[in-house]
């Protein structure tokens, strides 16, 4: 459990500091790998070994189709750098030199995986399920950090999508449908953990909409790190909120805390974009 998420933290800032195709796909599927493993940490329960395959299988089925659309713009463009990528493939587009239905086709091959890995309509199945893991890891994973990889990847991607039209409309219109159906389930949850899956779901749809909203992720990441510590329930087995134990000054702490981080966030990222 110690190595875990360090593990996981490790991997993904491989896949943020990747240079290419390749190292972006094996330290995506290291991400995959580690939220398999964490999802069924506590593997003895049903609903664990239960949620952690059902991860396990959507997201290969995104990820599968992350590998063909790769291969498939290596064989147009012979490069798996993202500058020489993005240079040849916009030469190649301006001298009308490739086939557009199978650009196409590779593009949103592409976009699958980042619709499975961020729970986008209509591989978002997975979320919820997932947050049968332990609360802390939840917090930090499943809703602030690892399902922002999608996002990131059509954001690094972003020069190959813009000059496909048909695949930046359909990237609009997964994140509207996912941010309203993720809004929608969200208010109709009585466990806490799945209620933060749902809303999750739904400002990765906002993001997706928006694509590349740098403040909206970072003060969502921050908001939902801290919105997970409350959910853990010191006692009972539910965690309705219901049945869920006041704990008095204890939460109190806990909330001022995550109010705190939330605005200082904000105030922070005001100041960076301003200054830019």
């Amino acid at each position: 459990m110690g190595l875990s998420p360090e593990s996981s933290n490790t991997s993904m800032l491989g896949l943020v500091t990747s240079s290419n195709l390749i190292q972006i796909y094996i330290f995506w599927e290291l991400v995959g790998m580690c939220s398999y493993l964490l999802i069924g940490f506590w593997f003895t329960r049903p609903s664990a070994a239960n949620a952690c395959q059902k991860a396990f299988v959507t997201n290969r089925v995104g990820d599968f189709g992350l590998l063909l659309g790769i291969l498939g713009f290596y064989w147009i463009t012979g490069s798996f750098e993202f500058r020489d990528l993005f240079e040849i493939f916009n030469n190649l587009v301006y001298n009308n030199e490739v086939n557009f239905l199978f650009v196409t086709l590779c593009a949103f091959l592409l976009f699958a995986g980042a619709v499975a890995k961020s729970a986008q309509f209509p591989l978002h199945v997975w979320l919820p399920d997932a947050m049968e893991g332990p609360t802390p890891i939840s917090a930090l994973i499943h809703a602030a950090t690892m399902v922002a990889a999608g996002i990131f990847l059509v954001a690094r991607l972003l020069p190959l999508f813009i000059v496909i039209p048909y695949i930046i409309n359909l990237i609009a219109l997964t994140g509207i449908i996912t941010l309203l159906l993720g809004a929608t389930l969200a208010l109709a949850q009585k466990d806490i953990k799945k209620s933060l899956a749902y809303s999750t779901m739904s400002q990765l749809g906002y993001m997706m909409k928006k694509n590349s909203s740098f403040y909206s992720m970072s003060l969502w990441g921050y908001s939902r790190g801290s919105e997970g510590p409350p959910c853990q329930d010191n006692s009972s087995e539910s965690v309705s909120p219901e049945f869920v134990k006041p704990v008095g000054p204890q939460i109190a702490y806990v909330s001022f805390l995550r109010d705190q981080a939330t605005r200082s966030s904000s105030e922070n990222l005001i100041g960076l974009l301003r200054s830019e």
